[in-house]
């Protein structure tokens, strides 16, 4: 059993897909961060808990960015890294076309401020869980 057989089948077998998506996937940055996955099993993601995860500040800035120009912003930083980056700016995209497609309501966040902003996916499945996708960007 993993962490995620207390939710409904259909939750369940997304977050097994969702955690192989970002399995091992850095957001180009400076720092090469991980994706962590964090779910609420009902509502809407909470704010302050994942501002905490991300160890930022409960009144941190927070900067809506649309799915064109977060994909845009991981394409231009993945141009430095060769084959390697256009394999990590096709994973972003079938990341944000799996979340496109399963979740509702789905928006992207830069938390913080430079040096140090985190970035996330927040977002409901289809029976009420939210989802919270996030990583840190460095940023001098």
């Amino acid at each position: 059993m993993d962490k995620f057989s207390d939710y409904s089948p259909e939750v369940h077998q997304f977050l097994i897909r969702l955690r192989a998506l970002i399995a091992d996937l850095w957001f180009p940055s400076e720092g090469e961060s991980t994706w962590s996955l964090r779910v609420w099993a009902e509502g809407t993601p909470d704010l302050a808990v994942l501002c905490a995860d991300l160890q930022q500040p409960a009144d941190a800035a927070i900067s809506p960015l649309t799915l064109e120009k977060f994909l845009e912003q991981v394409e231009r930083r993945c141009r430095g890294y060769g084959s390697e980056g256009r394999e990590i700016a096709l994973r972003h995209r079938a990341l944000m076309a799996y979340c496109t497609h399963e979740l509702q309501a789905l928006q992207v966040l830069r938390i913080g401020e430079e040096p140090v902003v985190a970035i996330a996916i927040l977002g409901t499945t289809a029976e009420g869980s939210a989802i919270a996708l996030y990583t840190q960007s460095i940023e001098t």
